[in-house]
């Protein structure tokens, strides 16, 4: 089942734990997992919310809305519409300017301006101060 899916043996198992796929059969004999056509169909539906980063709670009321049919199409939008609504602002935190660090002047854990590190704005501190007849040739920082 997890090649199949495409999700890994604990996940599985995880999601057999909080009750997502339900009951799953057993073999006598080796105790192996035997998934019944019900249960491949959920785990299966189970694989676009989990790609889209949606919690188990999501994935839960997800399959009991799936489970209610054309009825709870209009339950099943509203989920999907304020799923995509949290990842958009997630996008947005992720790319705002605020996560730009001051010191370095860009994103955060990139060179500073004109691709110079602290390490380089040192070397020049100190070189100036050995140094003063070429100090102006070197850019200050």
């Amino acid at each position: 089942m997890a090649r199949r899916s495409g999700f890994s043996e604990p996940t599985l198992r995880y999601y057999e734990k909080t009750g997502l796929l339900g009951v799953v059969a057993r073999e006598d004999s080796s105790g192996h997992r035997r998934y019944g056509p019900a249960t491949v169909e959920r785990v299966l539906a189970l694989s676009w919310p989990r790609s889209s980063g949606m919690t188990v709670t999501g994935m839960r009321h997800y399959l009991d809305l799936r489970a209610r049919g054309d009825a709870a199409a209009a339950k099943q939008h509203e989920l999907f519409a304020a799923h995509a609504d949290r990842l958009a602002a997630e996008i947005d935190r992720a790319a705002s300017p605020s996560r730009l660090s001051a010191r370095q002047g860009g994103p955060v854990g990139r060179p500073g301006p004109r691709g110079r590190g602290r390490r380089e704005a040192g070397h020049r501190r100190r070189h100036r101060r050995r140094c003063p007849a070429r100090a102006a040739d070197l850019p200050v920082s």
